[in-house]
């Protein structure tokens, strides 16, 4: 896992991530006071690293963007409505090339709404907490715990999604 603070750190990380045929992406954002969510934090992952970019430190994400609007990369996403909603208003974005698990898992018979803790226990037998969904994400530092659970939400993208795309097949 990687917490991205600063534009260096970024820019390495986009870097590696647009060589990518497939990414998985998840956001924490904030929505108890303000009429649109606040984005907080965009996660991306690869089938090896889970990168943290923390929206609200003064990066550029321009190349977040491209990497968004990209349609050779596939961007894999777990009930993206909210995700989307929050890249939209924030980004000036949406997403391209999206493969949404919550939909994949239904046409697969898994469930209709299946969340990722479900998914995460149905499809490989692993238990994730969602403890922190709710958490304030604006509040500066981050826990070492919100961090991680930050990067559990990409975490096991990859094998999920193998497995909704072998049972699609």
């Amino acid at each position: 896992m990687y917490l991205i603070t600063n534009q260096d750190q970024l820019d390495s990380a986009i870097e590696l991530l647009a060589k990518e045929e497939t990414i998985f992406i998840d956001t924490e954002f904030y929505r108890r006071t303000t009429f649109y969510a606040k984005l907080c934090l965009v996660q991306i992952a690869n089938c090896k690293n889970q990168y943290i970019i923390d929206t609200l430190t003064p990066l550029k994400l321009d190349k977040v963007k491209n990497i968004l609007l990209n349609n050779q990369i596939l961007k894999v996403i777990h009930s993206s409505d909210q995700d989307i909603q929050v890249i939209h208003h924030s980004l000036k974005v949406i997403p391209q090339n999206l493969f949404d698990t919550q939909v994949a898992a239904e046409l697969c018979g898994i469930g209709k709404n299946a969340g990722y803790q479900k998914l995460c226990k149905d499809l490989l037998g692993i238990i994730i907490s969602k403890s922190y969904q709710k958490a304030n994400w604006q509040e500066r530092p981050l826990t070492r715990r919100l961090l991680q659970y930050a990067a559990d939400d990409t975490k096991y993208f990859p094998d999920i999604y193998n497995r909704l795309s072998y049972l699609l097949n």
